[in-house]
């Protein structure tokens, strides 16, 4: 497997558990199965790595993570359901916006994961996704 960071491994296992919840295509399960194995085996060494007092706020941002992409998942469902039966166009910007805002909030729980899990060196960019100018034109 291709080295990543435990954010990472963690929003791939929660996007991954996601579409085999919500598959309708059986030849895609084997596959997504075996992924979910090998990303739950990575967190689990990576768990046993971190200290067990911060055992409690691991699970817990990994639990907000899995929320924001089930509410992500949730609202792009809504957008593609809208634009086949022909939802007005106020309705959909309203599901991008909350996508839009969703995400922006996913970003900064992967943000703590990795300060959690000591992933960010002097040398790393974060981005500050509660910025009020993130996503604007910069002119």
């Amino acid at each position: 497997m291709i080295p990543m960071s435990v954010s990472d491994i963690a929003d791939r296992l929660t996007i991954t558990n996601l579409k085999l919840m919500h598959s309708d295509q059986l030849q895609d399960v084997d596959a997504r199965i075996q992924a979910i194995c090998r990303y739950g085996a990575a967190l689990y060494e990576a768990f046993d790595n971190l200290a067990s007092a911060e055992w409690a706020t691991a699970s817990e941002l990994f639990a907000k993570l899995y929320m924001a992409n089930r509410n992500i998942w949730n609202a792009e469902d809504a957008i593609r359901k809208g634009e086949e039966q022909s939802v007005s166009d106020a309705q959909i910007r309203l599901q991008a916006l909350q996508v839009r805002d969703t995400n922006i909030a996913r970003c900064k729980i992967k943000n703590a994961i990795a300060e959690l899990f000591s992933e960010f060196d002097e040398n790393d960019t974060k981005i500050n996704y509660g910025r009020p100018d993130v996503g604007e034109d910069s002119q």
